[in-house]
């Protein structure tokens, strides 16, 4: 299961990520928990060890930097996405918070989503497991002929590392 979190001080912003986050893993059958945080603050305060976080940079009380910084020294393993409207803090956010992205706001949802595609296949191979997400349009062969269905699908292949046996 993926932990995420959403740190923003603006609920709006933060709720359309949500809705971006669980139709992504909702169509891949992804398990997900989805937390909210209005402030960096109470993002720190989690006990939870989040596997990414969207985090905005300016908020009231501690910015996204330093919630980004403290997050990485406790957890070298998390993955970073800032989503913010401040462009001159990228050097900080991936210098000293170990930033995995930097996305503009208003966010676009199809980058928002390629970024999660990405962090899902690389915290997989983390954990040791294969996750590969394709994004195909299918091609039904026959006697017949061929068939492409216009709709995207997705075809997600799992390669789970093989347990051995003492």
């Amino acid at each position: 299961m993926f932990k995420v979190a959403i740190c923003d001080d603006e609920s709006n912003e933060a709720a359309v990520i949500k809705q971006h986050v669980e139709e992504f893993m909702n169509s891949y059958g992804i398990l997900y928990d989805i937390q909210i945080f209005l402030s960096g603050e109470d993002l720190i305060a989690s006990s939870v060890s989040f596997d990414f976080v969207f985090l905005d940079i300016s908020m009231g009380g501690m910015n996204g930097i330093e919630a980004g910084m403290k997050l990485y020294q406790r957890n070298r393993k998390v993955r970073i996405i800032y989503i913010t409207g401040y462009y001159g803090y990228c050097s900080d956010a991936i210098n000293r918070a170990h930033a995995f992205a930097y996305l503009p706001k208003p966010v676009e949802k199809q980058q928002l989503i390629d970024h999660i595609s990405e962090l899902v296949q690389i915290i997989g191979l983390d954990q040791g497991n294969e996750i590969e997400i394709v994004l195909s349009n299918v091609t039904e062969i026959s006697e017949s002929g061929g068939n492409v269905y216009p709709e995207e699908t997705v075809i997600i292949l799992y390669k789970l590392r093989e347990i051995l046996l003492d």
